[in-house]
């Protein structure tokens, strides 16, 4: 192995060892506020940042730099971490968690290739640490000593701590058990998922001893399980007294634990050693045929369009915190239900405050009584002194809680409305998938046909994290391995015959979205034939193409090579509109066909020879208009700029769009409808309203 390779390999380890642990301290810290779990956090950090600086490639730091200036600050109390923040670390730690299931090759290819993806998360990360945000340094003391607060946060953690053992160590001893009398091999997902809630409760809670133990044995059942390795009786003895320690420690109560692990340090220590230095022994050890991925193989990927894609989809990828179909990923979903538990708890304070603020009302209902008792009292001048020194205590402290509780109550809605935000784009993405899913092993899969035709090739991927609606998603993981194939067989010469050519043959696949399109390019430099005879050959893709509202634009040139255009509408993405009212109706336009937006005196002093289209006349609307100076929206045609005369302009949105419903249908430049502050608008396709008002 080279040296390059090595870093590679230890930065994927680092990587799969640290960001388990940044996640879960993270959400804990959002829920419980315990600084240690910031310091936990800034560690694993940095060494992911070390080891990515190893690698001597550029990009591979500069999130994590990013990162550990942010929770650095936190950790100094010198920047306050808001849930929005906390999502904005999480994305950044999902990209380095995406590192794990990449070759050294992909690696590589992804940290050049990526810098936009890179960059944009560094910048969304370097705005959380803006100067104004920060705090300056106290030039008071930090006292060492823990709030009661803190105190008892950490108590609630070490009991999660033992409820999650609990909960784990039977599904362990019976899977174990079930091995060792069926004598079959090791389920491995359920004791991953056992192993990791051991683990994300013992860092939280303090306990690194057990997340050790918990690590090693993970590792280890992995390292047998991937490279059918069988396990000798000793070695299962051992897995059963690592889980029976485990039983041990849970059986105190959560304030002992701590205690509970000094007294059984040294057997943690010696069970986690024997564990770590089998896998180190071991490392020469190649996977055994049977322990291969299907997808990694030929067969299935060069099959017909019919072929099952089944083998094909295990084990795939996942981008920025968005988990692919592995039965042990549920981060996103917990991060998802973290943040729901999160609105719903905020609702009760807010609750608290709408009461208090009744009961102040109440207090100046009574003060209003006190005012028409000083009308009765007004030959007494001591009463009356009194009863307006009384109100008017009671008035300044009206106020005092009235500004106390508006921004609490504030404070809490804007809390909300950020949560919901979170858990809006958490399920937006669920509807997608990254299309570096859709393309994994395409390089190696390049490489099979390449040999099987006596042929080089170089196959180069961008845009491995556009998101693909997840309809896409099974065509395109039948429709691109056949493109692939065909153009390798039969558009790329052998080496000999590649005059004046680089010998490696040159394909890129690109991946990117346009408005509600996914456009997907593959070009490659081979010998360029008629576009027909490629037609023909393709025939039943462009059909598959074709039947699922998808189109192809074959373009090839003799010895330049052929490029396949490739496009499909897409119904998840948000639609950036503009919104607009005519008749109490709402009426949207794609903020891609807008020119400018003007009011109607303006557009007639400067565009006094464009065409206008009145939408009042389009939609049938005889009543008169409300407002005189109307909003006019100038759109793009290929004859010039027309515009749009609409009643009012209401705002910009980001609409998801639906088919149009039957009552809209009718309407043809109708091309979908959404929803804007819950009232339903309809999203007008502007080149069937332009063709249709010139005919």
């Amino acid at each position: 192995m080279s040296n390059i390779e090595q870093h590679i390999e230890n930065f994927k380890e680092t990587c799969r060892r640290h960001c388990d642990i940044i996640e879960t301290c993270l959400l804990d810290y959002e829920k419980y506020r315990i600084a240690e779990l910031l310091a936990n956090t800034a560690n694993s950090i940095n060494q992911i940042r070390l080891s990515a600086k190893k690698l001597s490639v550029d990009n591979a730091a500069i999130i994590a730099d990013a990162m550990l200036k942010v929770v650095s600050l936190a950790k100094e109390n010198r920047l306050d971490l808001l849930p929005n923040d906390i999502d904005l670390i999480l994305r950044a730690n999902d990209f380095y968690y995406s590192i794990i299931q990449f070759s050294a090759y992909e690696i590589l290819e992804l940290l050049n290739s990526e810098f936009a993806i890179i960059s944009e998360i560094a910048a969304e990360l370097q705005s959380i640490a803006a100067p104004q945000r920060i705090k300056k340094v106290q030039s008071t003391v930090v006292k060492s000593e823990t709030t009661s607060d803190e105190q008892q946060s950490k108590g609630i953690l070490l009991e999660k701590f033992k409820y999650a053992i609990v909960r784990s160590v039977s599904t362990i001893e019976q899977v174990l058990e079930q091995s060792e009398t069926q004598k079959e091999a090791i389920d491995v997902v359920p004791i991953s998922q056992a192993l990791n809630t051991i683990k994300g409760a013992a860092i939280s809670a303090g306990v690194s001893k057990a997340f050790d133990l918990a690590d090693a044995m993970g590792d280890f059942i992995r390292f047998l399980a991937e490279n059918n390795v069988p396990i000798n009786p000793y070695q299962m003895d051992l897995l059963l007294s690592c889980n029976r320690l485990f039983k041990e420690i849970a059986a105190t109560s959560a304030i002992a634990i701590i205690d509970k692990i000094k007294d059984y340090s040294d057997y943690i220590d010696t069970y986690s050693d024997f564990l770590r230095s089998f896998l180190t022994e071991q490392e020469h050890l190649q996977p055994t045929p049977s322990a291969k991925l299907a997808s990694d193989e030929i067969v299935p990927l060069i099959s017909t369009v019919g072929a099952s894609s089944d083998a094909a989809s295990d084990g795939k990828l996942y981008y920025f915190g968005y988990k692919s179909s592995q039965l042990n990923d549920y981060s996103k979903y917990n991060r998802l239900l973290d943040a729901t538990i999160n609105i719903i708890s905020n609702i009760v304070p807010i609750s608290s405050s709408i009461n208090n603020l009744k009961s102040l009302k109440s207090l100046i209902r009574q003060i209003q009584l006190d005012n028409n008792n000083i009308l009765y009292n007004i030959t007494n001048t001591e009463v009356l002194t009194e009863i307006a020194m009384n109100n008017a205590k009671k008035l300044e402290e009206i106020i005092s809680q009235l500004d106390f509780h508006f921004a609490t109550a504030d404070e809490f809605l804007q809390n909300i409305k950020n949560r919901i935000n979170t858990i809006y784009n958490g399920l937006y993405n669920f509807r997608s998938v990254a299309f570096g899913d859709v393309v994994r092993g395409y390089n190696e899969l390049a490489n099979d046909l390449a040999r099987y035709s006596s042929k080089n090739v170089n196959l180069k991927i961008t845009g491995r994290f556009v998101r693909v609606g997840s309809e896409l998603y099974t065509l395109l993981e039948i429709l691109l391995p056949q493109l692939l194939r065909d153009i390798i067989i039969n558009n790329i010469e052998p080496p000999n015959l590649r005059k004046g050519k680089p010998e490696v043959a040159e394909i890129s696949l690109s991946a990117r979205t346009l408005s509600s399109k996914l456009l997907i390019e593959i070009i490659d430099d081979g010998k360029g034939v008629d576009a027909s005879a490629i037609s023909a050959r393709l025939e039943g893709l462009i059909n598959l193409i074709s039947n699922n509202s998808g189109r192809i634009d074959i373009s090839s040139e003799p010895n330049f090579g052929t490029k396949l255009s490739i496009s499909f509408n897409m119904n998840y993405v948000l639609l950036k509109s503009l919104v607009f009212e005519v008749a109490g109706n709402l009426y949207a336009v794609q903020l891609l066909n807008c020119e400018a937006l003007i009011d109607e005196k303006t557009f007639h002093k400067q565009h006094s020879n464009a065409k206008s289209i009145d939408m009042r006349k389009i939609l049938g609307v005889e009543a008169e208009y409300i407002g005189k100076n109307k909003p006019v929206l100038l759109v793009n045609d290929f004859n010039g700029n027309i515009a749009l005369i609409f009643d009012k302009f209401v705002g910009e949105a980001e609409l998801v769009p639906t088919p149009a419903n039957k009552l809209v249908s009718v309407t043809p430049f109708i091309a979908a409808s959404s929803v804007y502050n819950n009232k339903p608008v309809m999203i007008i396709d502007v080149q069937k309203l332009l063709n249709i008002s010139v005919n």
